[in-house]
């Protein structure tokens, strides 16, 4: 009697974790097959992101490379339809909380959207395929840098004649997440990329969590001064509002001051934003400058296109010493 009661209770136990199992809408162990979309990422987002040093450099720009699968082997070939559908986008937006844009239809094309998975398979042989429109993205590129855009793809039919067989309720949308970046957008140079901008109207603020020498310092026309900090976060550098919008297409810059005469305050490496307003910003990318005897930096550097920007930011992130000492002796910007 006492063993009937155990081998009973073992099939309850058994019965309780097969049904649980099997209640989510895209389990393995489904009897009737569910078509739905997978994602390396294993959710339903793949991320995308093209900086301009990729865009220039590539023939083209890299697929987005999605399969179809099922939960399990379906009995007979199952033709899978998919197309992209901008209506999902604001449910997107207001249910993650995010405020991320519809990819232009002309930046992109589907270059195969009907996917088959074969008779005894659970996965398709090939993959949708998103391809980029190289030329039209870049010559929208720096409009695009401050945008984050989206693009859902969903699975809009299934063709087969298996008729168990059904679509993810859950799974049936992946959400293509596309920005851009300027990496690559600076470029060192042995030429001013243009006519110098007057100095003698900027005005300037240094972040710092100390400092040894004032921002006017780094465009006073005194190599022997220079603008020294201590950082201490990201946002800590120096910051320059030139009066009025220009079209900046470079700068030049030296750094090469020794404190006390022994800490070196060369500017190692630092990253690069201009703005408009001087709220929002865009960042040009990081920049490692060559380091002349590992105490000197005079270099001159040029945009890949002009910028019409006001206000510049130079935000060291990159040390000669263990003090986060950073220092611009002469700045200038160029039109």
């Amino acid at each position: 009697m006492k063993t009937y009661k155990i081998h009973t209770f073992i099939y309850l136990f058994i019965a309780c974790l097969f049904w649980t199992s099997c209640s989510s809408d895209d389990d393995t162990e489904t009897l009737d097959p569910i078509i739905y979309l997978n994602t390396k990422q294993g959710d339903s987002q793949v991320a995308v992101n093209i900086n301009y040093k990729r865009l220039k450099e590539s023939s083209d720009l890299n697929y987005i490379l999605l399969p179809v699968k099922a939960t399990g082997r379906v009995n007979q070939e199952t033709k899978v339809i998919l197309e992209t559908d901008e209506s999902l986008v604001k449910n997107y937006n207001d249910a993650k909380g995010t405020e991320y844009e519809v990819l232009p239809s002309s930046a992109y094309s589907i270059g195969k959207n009907s996917l088959s998975i074969a008779s005894g398979s659970n996965i398709s042989a090939d993959s949708v395929q998103i391809a980029f429109n190289k030329s039209f993205i870049e010559e929208h590129f720096t409009g695009f840098i401050n945008t984050t855009f989206i693009l859902p793809i969903k699975i809009s039919s299934v063709q087969t004649g298996d008729k168990n067989i059904r679509v993810s309720t859950n799974l049936n949308v992946v959400y293509a997440i596309v920005d851009f970046s300027l990496t690559g957008f600076v470029s060192e140079t042995s030429v001013k990329p243009g006519t110098s901008i007057d100095r003698s109207v900027w005005t300037s603020e240094s972040r710092h969590s100390y400092t040894y020498g004032p921002a006017q310092n780094s465009y006073d026309g005194d190599l022997s001064t220079s603008w020294i900090i201590q950082s201490s976060n990201s946002s800590h550098g120096i910051y320059y509002d030139m009066s009025k919008a220009h079209k900046v297409k470079g700068f030049s810059l030296v750094s090469s001051y020794i404190l006390y005469g022994y800490y070196n305050c060369v500017l190692s490496g630092f990253s690069i934003g201009v703005s408009a307003d001087g709220v929002n910003w865009t960042d040009l990318g990081s920049v490692e400058p060559v380091i002349e005897n590992n105490e000197k930096v005079d270099a001159i550097y040029q945009f890949a296109e002009p910028l019409e920007s006001r206000y510049v930011r130079i935000l060291p992130d990159k040390f000669s010493n263990g003090y986060n000492l950073a220092s611009i002796a002469e700045i200038y910007f160029y039109e």
